[in-house]
């Protein structure tokens, strides 16, 4: 029997698994490359919910393949233009090659890097909460922690996959005493009573019909 090997969440937190579309590979999702998102109004990170399109797919994927300080210069760069043509051309050829092709597909991979890389671990609410920072994103947040008391450099803010940052966020949480994370254990039988309550509501709809 072939042996399983169970990546633990902090491990896989730190090194994501790599993510390609339109042949592009894609950076591990980090605070740095989701304020880029935000910034240049990719539809994907928007806060209400929108509508998105092709154009919000292709920015996102350009911006999350360089990092932070290479798509700045990027962005800023006359010559871009042609790089831009020469990505266009190659997307084409694989869209005409591919009898199958779904640009919703591309859709839901991009979705799930997000999804994926802003993972926050379960937890409940313990002891008296922290003074909250205000109106401010809850990327925000993170980062005032990570770099005020945890110490970590822009660098580190910027490129550090953010469901690593996550991470530590929580674990500082908890060390505070603000949080305590559930074990697996916990998570499990969370999961198993949703499903009770998910069957329960549907036998009493069926009922009610």
């Amino acid at each position: 029997m072939a042996k399983v090997t169970i990546i633990p969440e902090w491990a896989a937190a730190a090194a994501p698994e790599p993510v390609r579309i339109f042949g592009v590979q894609l950076r591990p999702l980090s605070l740095g490359l989701y304020r880029l998102l935000q910034r240049f109004g990719c539809g994907f990170v928007e806060a209400e919910e929108t509508l998105v399109g092709v154009a919000d797919l292709m920015l996102g994927i350009l911006i999350c393949s360089m990092r932070v300080d290479e798509f700045v210069e990027f962005a800023s760069d006359p010559r871009s233009v042609k790089y831009l043509r020469r990505w266009g051309k190659r997307i084409r050829r694989e869209i005409r090659a591919d009898g199958g092709f779904s640009i919703y597909a591309k859709f839901g991979l991009f979705l799930h890097y997000l999804r994926e890389g802003q993972r926050i671990p379960k937890y409940w609410e313990e002891g008296p909460q922290r003074e909250s920072l205000g109106p401010c994103h809850w990327s925000q947040a993170v980062e005032v922690c990570l770099r005020s008391e945890l110490g970590w450099t822009k660098e580190e803010v910027d490129e550090t996959p953010l469901a690593k940052a996550i991470t530590d966020y929580f674990q500082h949480a908890q060390r505070m005493g603000a949080v305590r994370l559930m074990t697996a254990e916990e998570e499990a039988q969370g999961e198993a009573n949703a499903r009770v309550m998910e069957a329960l509501e549907a036998k009493l709809k069926e009922a009610k019909n």
